[in-house]
């Protein structure tokens, strides 16, 4: 069961990183033009701050990703069904992130299943169960056999235009959001890049929150994956918050006492 837990805050965590690996910062515009939305027969709005709904997504995203530092936190409701024993466990995870170094650290209701783990200056340092082991990998390995991407796309998760081909902009209080889906078999290949045993069922839920000036506040999404022999069915809820801070991360202080597996790890993703 702990090995499963694994896997899935790898798998989530793995969807994470592809849509929102940190770049370079950009110099932001001074935009002070107001726009008039334009709404739907029902009243819903067809356009935030002219934006349609794939725009204010890939905008809102590419915003994202141009913050060299920034803080996910995802807080995860996990049911497992294992040959019809049902498991029901809560497990959050924070991520750090700091150009091209990262942090992240879990916990969950299940005891034993806590870890953390680093990526800087190109070693990877993690933390399970007592057990201390260190990495040095390539950033290009990095990002295209641990993430499950490519550093130089540089790019938000590919959607398909057909998928927001009907989308609204609807308001809940002073938040704005777009729901949408993404095909699970995309997912799934995102998941064997990383050279996890796992295939997401159906199609990949999201619903998207958005201040008024198009800032990406959190993100709701709902997925059901079969992984390792059982059926874990998801909902996460990614909150942003500390975007474009200059907070730092940094290896562990006792970095140096843990065990250089480099040589395994390597060796298990070529």
């Amino acid at each position: 069961m702990k090995k499963l837990l694994v896997f899935l805050m790898c798998a989530i965590l793995v969807c994470s990183c592809f849509a929102f690996t940190a770049c370079k910062d950009e110099d932001k515009e001074d935009v002070t033009t107001i726009v008039e939305d334009v709404t739907d027969e029902n009243g819903n709005l067809k356009t935030l701050g002219g934006k349609t709904p794939e725009q204010l997504y890939a905008d809102a995203s590419t915003l994202l990703k141009n913050a060299t530092n920034f803080t996910l936190t995802a807080v995860q409701d996990i049911r497992i069904d294992m040959d019809g024993e049902i498991i029901e466990v809560k497990q959050t995870v924070v991520q750090e992130v700091d150009g091209d170094n990262s942090h992240y650290k879990t916990s969950s209701d299940m005891e034993g299943t806590d870890s953390e783990g680093w990526y800087v200056d190109g070693v990877i340092y993690a933390e399970m169960s007592g057990v201390k082991a260190k990495a040095t990998i390539s950033k290009k390995d990095y990002y295209e056999k641990f993430l499950g991407s490519s550093e130089e796309e540089n790019k938000i998760l590919d959607i398909p235009e057909s998928w927001f081909s009907d989308i609204v902009i609807k308001q809940e209080g002073e938040e704005y959001y777009i729901q949408f889906s993404v095909s699970g078999e995309e997912y799934s290949k995102l998941l064997n890049k990383a050279d996890l045993e796992a295939t997401i069922q159906g199609n990949v839920d999201y619903k998207v929150y958005f201040s008024k000036d198009g800032k990406i506040l959190r993100m709701e999404s709902d997925f059901a994956m079969d992984v390792m022999g059982a059926t874990a069915t998801t909902h996460t809820e990614s909150i942003f918050t500390e975007v474009g801070t200059t907070k730092k991360v940094t290896a562990p202080a006792d970095g140096d006492s843990y065990t250089d597996v480099t040589d395994q790890f390597n060796a298990k993703i070529d």
